[in-house]
């Protein structure tokens, strides 16, 4: 009887479990259209009101006043995805680390008295990042809005199963089959879709010629 009662109790709190990540996930989606609405309505308002023009990077972040990090190849190890934008900012990201007591520490940042010098975007072995971490560096490298910068990286903890608040993750993680990685491309090949042929018949019907690409 104890033994029914319990499956039942585990039950009961997996179905309130279910219903709870249900409505917060609606809840995050209608905050989010929310808030981008209201950022669109602020720049129709503001649109006449002059920018300054090389001030879209803040002083200290890579990128302010056009310097960038130095480009670094991957080497063997570093985890890389599908996403190329993300991949970019790995390989202008972090290439210098310390070693203390037989340990390494990577730092991507120097704390100074009043600001922060960031040496990379992202850690250049592109692992153990947060999903806070990300929502920041893409705002501030690319400059899109702040509620995509917000809603990727808790999409993909969503995806992962994670926390966007506490958890980390590498950026090969995100291949994760069907989840943002899934079979729709016809043009690169994976090892769950055989894209070759597609790709071949579909330069053959938009090329007459005879001749193969090179």
């Amino acid at each position: 009887m104890s033994f029914a009662l319990k499956c039942i109790g585990n039950a009961g709190k997996g179905i309130v479990l279910g219903v709870y990540t249900i409505i917060s996930s609606i809840a995050f989606v209608v905050a989010i259209l929310l808030w981008d609405l209201a950022l669109t309505f602020l720049n129709i308002v503001t649109c006449f009101i002059p920018r300054r023009k090389g001030h879209v990077i803040r002083d200290g972040h890579p990128g302010a006043k056009g310097i960038w990090p130095q480009y670094i190849a991957p080497k063997e190890g570093d985890s890389r995805s599908s996403c190329p934008a993300l991949n970019a900012m790995a390989n202008h990201g972090v290439y210098f680390n310390i070693v203390i007591c037989d340990h390494t520490v990577v730092i991507h940042s120097i704390n100074l008295l009043f600001t922060t010098i960031y040496l990379g975007i992202l850690p250049h072995d592109g692992r153990g990042i947060t999903f806070r971490e990300l929502t920041g560096v893409i705002r501030n490298t690319y400059n899109f809005s702040s509620t995509f910068c917000i809603f990727v990286p808790c999409y993909m903890a969503q995806i992962l199963g994670r926390s966007y608040f506490s958890d980390k993750l590498d950026l090969s993680d995100i291949d994760v089959h069907n989840g943002i990685e899934h079979d729709a491309s016809i043009l690169r090949t994976s090892p769950f879709a055989l894209s070759f042929c597609v790709a071949a018949s579909l330069y053959r019907s938009n090329n007459p010629s005879p001749y193969p690409p090179r």
